[in-house]
């Protein structure tokens, strides 16, 4: 069982990326509140599924894919919610569909990869890039749930998150490209 737990941890964030389905058509402030409970189940569950695979030696390839599939639901659902209840202007608008954009993009090359995909493996910048987005979407949200009144902060809290996700798609794309390139060369 012990050995699941990793697993579970990943699906149970996996599923909570749907709880902003329910709430699309709910007033903007129940919306954040969701919106801001889904951000912490995902930290919480994000962290602890890595750690304890680690720590109990447990890793595997199901977590392995899982684990950013699940982080790329997060952030959709919540990019949608948030597009949905108007929080963004045309530049943080701007910003998150170059998120998104970018998620399709390493996800494609992934896929193109096939069995070479693990060339892929998150870097440094990619990790700070979830974390980053985690951060900003709590930054946009707790300013839709408290009526903070942010303005630019809250609009450009992606920002940071956008850089580490370019930074992070020039390394993908420069490594996977190449492994590309070269398989097509054979």
């Amino acid at each position: 069982m012990k050995a699941r737990i990793p697993n579970l941890l990943t699906i149970l964030r996996t599923v909570t990326s749907l709880l902003p389905l329910a709430v699309l058509t709910s007033g903007p402030t129940t919306a954040a509140g969701v919106a801001l409970l889904v951000l912490a189940v995902a930290g919480v569950t994000d962290f602890l599924d890595g750690k304890l695979a680690r720590a109990w030696g447990v890793t595997s390839r199901i977590g392995q894919v899982l684990d950013p599939i699940a982080d790329k639901m997060i952030l959709a659902s919540l990019l949608v919610l948030a597009f949905v209840h108007g929080m963004f202007g045309p530049v943080g608008a701007g910003i998150a569909l170059l998120l998104l954009l970018r998620e399709f993009w390493i996800g494609g090359l992934r896929e193109g990869l096939g069995e070479r995909s693990a060339l892929l493996a998150a870097s440094l910048a990619a990790k700070l890039k979830t974390a980053f987005q985690f951060a900003g979407l709590i930054v946009l949200f707790a300013n839709g749930w408290a009526g903070a009144g942010l303005g630019w902060v809250a609009e450009l809290a992606l920002a940071p998150a956008l850089v580490l996700s370019l930074i992070s798609a020039w390394d993908y794309s420069r490594r996977g490209l190449a492994a590309l390139a070269e398989e097509e060369s054979r």
